[in-house]
């Protein structure tokens, strides 16, 4: 298995497997072997220099290997896919679930007590899930109040235990 330290850059990756990762078991047709996969999904337009610079080095870096990113054209999406069970199972060890996410998934004890790893997490998790909007309301009758110039941080997740530690 890998002997891995975790530092910010693969806290940062660890964010972004949570928010928009998937680590699943599958059984091809025609084989008999279960396989365990990590895959990250994002949008082409505004994360492929993102995994470019940052994800796909990173995993180089603390695992030796590259994996595969590519181009999915139909839905104009990144793929990022690693077929490597020993990877996916470094990253289950860590905590992070197989299959579906929803009210599983949360920031590992070894990122969460540590601070700089842990901003690095729900930088990545804010990267795939994340965003900045300005709030504003019309004046209208019986509106009472007005939003002119309020800036809003939003996450849209479904798990309520990451809400709280993020």
């Amino acid at each position: 298995m890998f002997n891995v330290n975790i530092n910010e850059k693969l806290a940062e990756v660890i964010g972004v497997i949570i928010g928009d990762g998937c680590i699943s078991d599958y059984k091809p047709k025609l084989r008999t072997r279960v396989y365990r996969v990590l895959l990250l999904t994002g949008a082409w337009e505004t994360d492929v220099k993102y995994y470019e610079e940052l994800v796909q080095p990173t995993i180089q870096k603390f695992f030796g290997i590259n994996g595969r990113l590519y181009h999915r054209k139909d839905d104009n999406t990144i793929y990022y896919w690693i077929n490597n069970e020993a990877v996916a199972t470094w990253f289950v060890n860590l905590g992070l679930p197989i299959g579906l996410k929803v009210n599983k998934v949360e920031i590992p004890s070894q990122i969460i007590n540590e601070i700089k790893l842990a901003v690095a997490c729900v930088r990545g998790i804010f990267n795939t899930d994340g965003c900045v909007f300005r709030r504003y309301s019309k004046i209208y009758k019986g509106h009472k109040k007005h939003y002119s110039n309020y800036a809003v941080v939003e996450f849209k997740i479904k798990s309520e235990k990451l809400l709280y530690q993020i």
